[in-house]
């Protein structure tokens, strides 16, 4: 008994530390994040439109002090955004997959795929 109620208090206390995830679906909501990220013409929004890029949902992730011990690219404080799109396999000037990936740190937006890249900077390349 003891050994069971050990165990299911480490890992309260570990949920309890971890980094909030979110899926967004929702057209308006997805909208409002995606128009905060500026981009070579606007935001991604507009960007995605000009490319003909839809996008499908967003995975939000909070990311805790636990989430970021022995990462050293990320930092607590940081929200990674997993940018679900239509991009895979279409035929455009750089091939890309069908999720961008970006970190917000503070203020500033950080590309972590070429993907990302490419709908923000206009960048056929890995960050």
């Amino acid at each position: 008994m003891k050994r069971y109620l050990a165990a299911m208090i480490l890992t309260i206390t570990c949920n309890a530390y971890a980094g909030a995830i979110e899926t967004v679906s929702e057209t308006s909501k997805i909208q409002k994040i995606l128009d905060a990220i500026p981009a070579k013409e606007g935001t991604f929004s507009t960007r995605a439109l000009t490319l003909g890029i839809t996008v499908k949902s967003i995975r939000v992730e909070h990311l805790s002090k636990a989430d970021v011990e022995g990462d050293p690219f990320s930092r607590q404080g940081d929200t990674d955004f997993a940018i679900e799109t239509n991009a895979d396999g279409l035929d455009q000037d750089c091939p890309i997959l069908g999720e961008a990936y970006i970190t917000k740190r503070g203020g500033k937006y950080l590309m972590g795929s070429r993907t990302a890249n490419w709908i923000v900077k206009g960048l056929c390349e890995a960050p």
